[in-house]
């Protein structure tokens, strides 16, 4: 008889399968052509859109179904994940041009 650990006996159980792995990488590339549409956005106003424009965050959602943007105008995070639901949580900052990652 195979042994199972209870963990994933109710994984198989309840039909909830934990998300694919993605690498940090994949979230950099995913998120790249959202993070140039802001850029562009604020070439063109010199301001960052307050809210994430609709088409953005259907492009957001198809990357992790958990996403944030938060934006006072001058720049924007972009964040990705829940570490307490997904395990990582991942983000842009526009001041900063750089990711922080929590994994």
């Amino acid at each position: 008889m195979m042994k199972t650990s209870t963990p994933l006996l109710c994984l198989l159980i309840s039909g909830c399968v934990p998300p694919s792995p993605r690498t940090v990488e994949s979230f950099k590339s995913d998120a790249g052509s959202v993070i140039r549409s802001l850029e562009k956005r604020y070439a063109e106003a010199r301001e960052y859109p307050k809210t994430l424009p609709p088409e953005l965050g259907l492009e957001c959602k198809k990357i992790w179904a958990r996403w944030a943007y938060h934006s006072d105008g001058s720049s924007f995070d972009l964040a990705f994940g829940d570490y307490a639901k997904d395990g990582f949580y991942i983000r842009w900052d526009s001041t900063t041009r750089e990711w922080a990652t929590d994994l």
